[in-house]
């Protein structure tokens, strides 16, 4: 489960990753790409294996039948450098959205309301995480100087 805001400036992602059960540990879910952010969404294990890939970890992109993940799942939000959000799935398409501001994830419809009354992506995840089992344990940010 994840929670990510991106409110024309900034991506917010909560930090927070279960897993074993009721068990929950800490990353983080945000990648500078050469051509805009990217937070990492739905099975982690996917989701950073397309972000290494795409920051040159990875010789090739990964092979997603290996994973846990159903072929178009979406394993990603990307904001390009122009500031457009984009859903990637596993079968690395990005997905374009004609929206200012944008929000993806378990938490997100808590997230959507506070960026449509205002909210920075930060203040969203955090309303997120007070009224959601989706998001946690902290929040990251990356900020994009958009064209």
């Amino acid at each position: 489960m994840t929670t990510v805001a991106w409110d024309g400036h900034t991506l917010a992602a909560d930090k927070c990753s279960w897993g074993g059960g009721d068990c929950r540990r800490t990353v983080s879910k945000l990648f500078r790409f050469s051509d805009g952010i990217y937070a990492t969404v739905g099975n982690f294990e996917t989701s950073l294996a397309y972000a290494e890939w795409r920051i040159g970890k990875r010789n090739e992109m990964p092979d997603f039948s290996k994973y846990a993940v159903e072929k178009g799942n979406i394993i990603g939000v990307f904001i390009s450098c122009e500031g457009k959000p984009h859903v990637v799935t596993s079968l690395g398409n990005l997905i374009p959205y004609e929206e200012k501001f944008f929000a993806w994830g378990a938490g997100d419809a808590f997230a959507w309301g506070a960026l449509e009354a205002g909210a920075s992506a930060v203040k969203a995840v955090e309303i997120a995480m007070k009224r959601s089992d989706g998001a946690g344990l902290g929040i990251d940010t990356m900020t994009l100087e958009t064209s």
